[in-house]
């Protein structure tokens, strides 16, 4: 009240609203996530969003997610990484096919510089 605590567009980001609305994108739209040294990635998109682009940043480099959501709208079969296939293990779901799960050295191993585009098929 009082101009003394910066705020981030008159709300502080990680508190309720916006930290909450935002978290809620990465981890259930997008699906990503950073867990025990590995990045899962384990959306669940409506076929209506197929070719669904987002830019962000993870672990320090800037990605270009390209969902495509055609066979399936949860548990990626394969993704792309700068046009080449990336090797992951599944996550467990009793459920549904789980998240894709990749270790963090492959996203360190991208270019710092620049886009890097990931190419997620569902």
């Amino acid at each position: 009240m009082n101009g003394e605590i910066t705020l981030e567009g008159g709300w502080r980001i990680y508190s309720s609203g916006p930290g909450i609305y935002i978290g809620i994108i990465v981890t259930r739209l997008l699906g990503l996530r950073i867990e025990l040294g590995n990045v899962i990635i384990d959306p669940v998109m409506p076929y209506s969003l197929d070719g669904f682009k987002a830019r962000i940043e993870v672990l320090g480099r800037t990605l270009t997610l390209i969902y495509h959501v055609r066979e399936g709208n949860y548990g990626p079969k394969h993704i792309v990484i700068n046009g080449i296939e990336a090797s992951a293990g599944e996550e467990e779901n009793p459920y549904r096919r789980g998240g894709a799960v990749l270790e963090t050295e492959v996203f360190l191993a991208m270019p710092e510089k620049g886009e890097n585009r990931v190419d997620i098929y569902l």
